[in-house]
């Protein structure tokens, strides 16, 4: 087998045997060592998840048909360790999602990549419904409510994509069903952002940060030594296009009458508690419960 690192997990590669002695396949066990950690698939590859920051493992496939269990193969050659991004928040370590919500595939979460990293644009309290996909169509709001798969712009204030304007949607006290984190995650709080700075609402350089040290990288930030934001720009509210590539928006759960807060940053300033109109297409990285 053949193993690649991702965060907190592995994808490992394999061969199907060159016989089934005379029964088909019906699916591949993997375990790790140590650990002997699981996962079971239909076919190469198989993701084993759960595993542990800091450690390095290697990995057996056995193939079950009818008659029952193959001999394990020989290991995976051992993977880097599989890591967790993290960072300071207000003077407590929390865990993020290693990569902006869009974002596919199992590459270094600590670098640009190319843009490989800057993943989906949100509006402001929508869920996953394909609006956030950079080649969404657009449609001209605002509306009653959301519609799958469009962005939906506006040409006058607030420039709120629903018309009446929703509070309720994202919410800072509790994760509501619009929030398009996965389980056990949710969309950070503006305090939450702020304390990835400097704590409360203060903008600054970004070497006047006080919880993590903020590195430029030239297309985003590393804060800390484990966790990279891109400056993955936005789309327009007014009609749909983008700007990419100097800046970072991140939407908060936080709302005010008619906006939302959103952490902006480029390469001499860190803001974490901008207003901004919620039909603007902003990135969202996801916080630990």
């Amino acid at each position: 087998p053949v193993a690649t690192a991702g965060h907190a997990l592995a994808s490992v590669a394999f061969t199907a045997p060159a016989s089934n002695g005379g029964s088909a396949i019906t699916s591949y066990t993997v375990t790790s060592s140590p650990g002997s950690f699981t996962a079971t698939g239909a076919s190469s590859p198989v993701t084993v998840t759960g595993l542990t920051s800091g450690t390095s493992y290697t990995f057996t496939v056995v193939a079950t048909n009818a008659v029952g269990n193959s001999v394990a193969s020989t290991a995976s050659a051992a993977v880097a360790t599989a890591r967790l991004c993290s960072a300071n928040v207000g003077g407590t370590t929390k865990v993020f999602m290693c990569y902006n919500l869009g974002v596919t595939g199992s590459q270094d979460p600590l670098t640009h990549q190319g843009g490989a990293n800057n993943g989906a644009l949100y509006q402001w309290g929508r869920q996953t419904d394909g609006h956030e996909v950079r080649t969404s169509a657009t449609q001209a709001g605002p509306v009653a409510g959301a519609v799958a798969s469009k962005f939906i712009t506006s040409a006058s204030p607030p420039y709120d994509w629903i018309s009446p304007s929703n509070n309720n949607l994202w919410l800072d006290a509790s994760k509501t069903a619009n929030d398009p984190c996965p389980a056990g995650f949710r969309v950070p709080t503006q305090a939450q952002w702020g304390g990835l700075f400097r704590d409360g609402t203060t903008s600054g350089a970004p070497g006047t940060a006080t919880q993590n040290t903020w590195t430029w990288t030239g297309n985003g930030f590393k804060v800390g030594a484990n966790l990279y934001l891109p400056a993955a720009g936005l789309r327009g509210f007014f009609d749909g296009t983008f700007e990419v590539g100097s800046n970072g928006y991140y939407w908060s759960s936080t709302g005010t009458l008619n906006s939302s807060k959103v952490l902006k940053f480029n390469s001499g300033n860190v803001v974490p508690n901008l207003s901004e109109a919620r039909g603007i297409g902003y990135s969202v990285r996801c916080i630990s419960e």
